[in-house]
């Protein structure tokens, strides 16, 4: 049995060097039935992301979306704990949404933490019963809490083993 921990938000683990922008903002029509018609457009929609690396410890930004219908939007933050990152790293989203009248919120984390030879990994996900983004509506039946932990090593040249839990 798989389970994914499918973030429906933005979450980039990746730290930027200080000064260093990540930034991308799009605007179009939602492509309805890919694949059966090629010329099936929905609505407008609009995704948006930027992040900054304020410290060389410390990246931070915001991300939204939205469309006639829909509005999603929050904070991102990527930290590392210690000097160097030596106690690993925390990266964050939080989102508020707004379908129709519905107001939800929701929010994604993991922690990681790398050796040279191993690793380990924390996340956890939450979605009130109204959150919605541009994929799904308020009322798409959805996991209120997601999580899972992962461990593992590698050796060259033998490759690498990991373990991973969810539920």
């Amino acid at each position: 049995r798989v389970t994914q921990i499918n973030a429906p938000f933005y979450l980039a683990p990746q730290l930027l060097k200080q000064g260093l922008s990540d930034y991308s903002y799009n605007v179009g029509f939602r492509r309805n039935n890919l694949g059966l018609n090629s010329n099936d457009y929905g609505e407008w929609q609009a995704i948006a992301y930027q992040r900054y690396g304020w410290t060389p410890w410390l990246t931070a930004g915001v991300r939204g979306e939205s469309s006639a219908q829909r509005i999603n939007g929050g904070p991102i933050v990527n930290l590392l704990l210690g000097p160097s990152g030596q106690y690993g790293q925390l990266d964050t989203s939080l989102a508020v949404s707004q379908d129709q009248a519905a107001v939800g919120y929701g929010s994604v984390s993991s922690y990681t933490y790398a050796l040279p030879y191993m690793s380990a990994r924390l996340s956890m996900q939450y979605l009130s019963r109204d959150y919605a983004n541009l994929a799904q509506g308020a009322e798409t039946d959805k996991q209120k809490l997601t999580w899972l932990v992962s461990v593992g090593g590698a050796k060259a040249p033998f490759g690498s083993l990991s373990a991973t839990y969810a539920e």
